[in-house]
């Protein structure tokens, strides 16, 4: 048996049976979430440790490990385990540092606002953990403040976590911290002085995952540029570097971009093979389980597969139903209307995309999502020009006379 004290309770972690002592813990826990005096770890725990990043250094990784594992026993009330860190003194808050840095991906990917709360709370605390772990919080925290518009606090953050990172001559640190503060340089000429000071450090950190995310971003200012080239074998080499050494969510996030590199660059082979490797529901990162079909259809339609498009769309419609992913159903919802246009159906098109209008107009559709807006618009001016006004103005109002929940179930699910 191995304990970790803090200034208030001990953590009994025992290995042989994966419980941990209640302790102070105990106001915590709700209702229900104690059975006896243990916490037993189970399926939801083991699946927790699949999501730490391998960028925690080796020394760190056990007790890292350990501690995820032994709060992750309850891996739903997460919320609760990372209060106690947070109020308890002395090494506890430390452990929260740890847990709040080792899923920062999971969180960003499936409950950005919910990781962003947490991660800013454990803020005050990252000089109790150990230096490279306190500094990852930092760049990370400033990730999530430029996901939600706090990009002056995010910037201030990433430049406190490579002080860190310069301080302790630790390479990955410095290469995470100088590829977020490319994307948000002032210039090119910044970003691109960022983003390849980035891959050195990250080069040298030899941690796989560092290398093939500081090679993606620096590809994006490639691409950005207008050389396709040295971009694609940028994107085709942090691909090999997430298989060698990257998380679950380094090789979809990674293999989700580079596809989305090719369909933009209208390589529909490498796109799809790219997206169909990623059609799995059982990935736990809800905007690539959703949208994947969406992508593949959008793909079909281009390819003249009109039939396999349409069951590639109605397919998203049935998967976003279990997620709070609203613009998802603006992308369907244009995508067969495509499809009723294609098979001569202008009346339907016009219909589906009154609906779009009535209830998801409001709703952002991201510029990353390309085939939207041109497959909405080609729709759209195809139906007024075969219908005319009248007609079309008519199949309009149909469409968005139409319940949230006809629009839902329109379509076989």
């Amino acid at each position: 048996m191995q304990r970790y004290k803090s200034d208030t309770s001990s953590l009994a972690v025992i290995h042989s049976g994966w419980g941990v002592s209640v302790g102070t813990a105990a106001p915590y826990a709700g209702s229900g979430a104690m059975q006896g005096d243990h916490w037993p770890l189970g399926e939801n725990a083991r699946a927790t440790m699949k999501y730490v990043s391998d960028a925690i250094p080796a020394e760190e990784y056990h007790m890292t490990a350990t501690i995820i594992a032994t709060f992750g026993a309850w891996l739903q009330r997460r919320r609760l385990a990372l209060g106690w860190c947070r109020d308890t003194a002395g090494d506890a808050a430390s452990y929260g540092v740890r847990i709040a840095t080792a899923l920062h991906d999971y969180w960003y990917l499936s409950d950005g606002s919910k990781g962003w709360h947490w991660t800013r709370a454990l803020l005050p605390y990252t000089e109790q953990a150990a230096p490279a772990i306190g500094g990852r919080l930092l760049v990370r925290a400033g990730h999530f403040a430029d996901r939600f518009g706090e990009v002056q606090l995010a910037q201030e953050l990433y430049a406190q976590g490579a002080a860190i990172g310069e301080r302790i001559g630790n390479h990955a640190l410095l290469a995470e911290a100088g590829r977020n503060r490319a994307v948000r340089a002032e210039d090119q000429t910044l970003a691109r002085c960022w983003a390849e000071e980035s891959l050195r450090h990250a080069q040298a950190s030899e941690v796989a995952r560092e290398i093939a995310w500081s090679m993606i971003d620096l590809a994006v200012l490639l691409k950005n540029e207008g050389d396709f080239a040295a971009a694609a074998s940028l994107y085709e080499e942090a691909l090999q570097h997430f298989r060698t050494g990257g998380s679950v969510y380094d090789i979809a996030f990674g293999s989700y971009i580079v596809a989305q590199f090719y369909d933009e660059r209208g390589d529909t082979m490498r796109a799809e093979a790219l997206f169909a490797s990623l059609d799995n529901q059982a990935l736990d990162i809800a905007f690539i389980v959703v949208e994947v079909p969406w992508r593949l259809g959008c793909i079909a339609l281009a390819c003249g597969d009109v039939e396999r498009a349409e069951g590639l769309f109605h397919e998203s419609m049935r998967r976003v139903q279990h997620y709070d992913l609203p613009y998802v159903l603006r992308l369907n919802l244009a995508g067969l209307a495509a499809v009723a246009c294609r098979n001569g159906d202008y009346r339907r098109a016009a219909q589906l995309l009154g609906a779009d209008q009535r209830h998801f107009g409001d709703i952002h559709v991201g510029h990353w999502l390309g085939p939207y807006w041109p497959m909405y618009d080609d729709a759209l001016a195809v139906c007024r020009e075969t219908l005319g006004e009248e007609a079309f103005a008519v199949a309009w109002d149909v469409g968005r006379g139409m319940a949230v929940e006809e629009v839902l179930v329109v379509w076989p699910t």
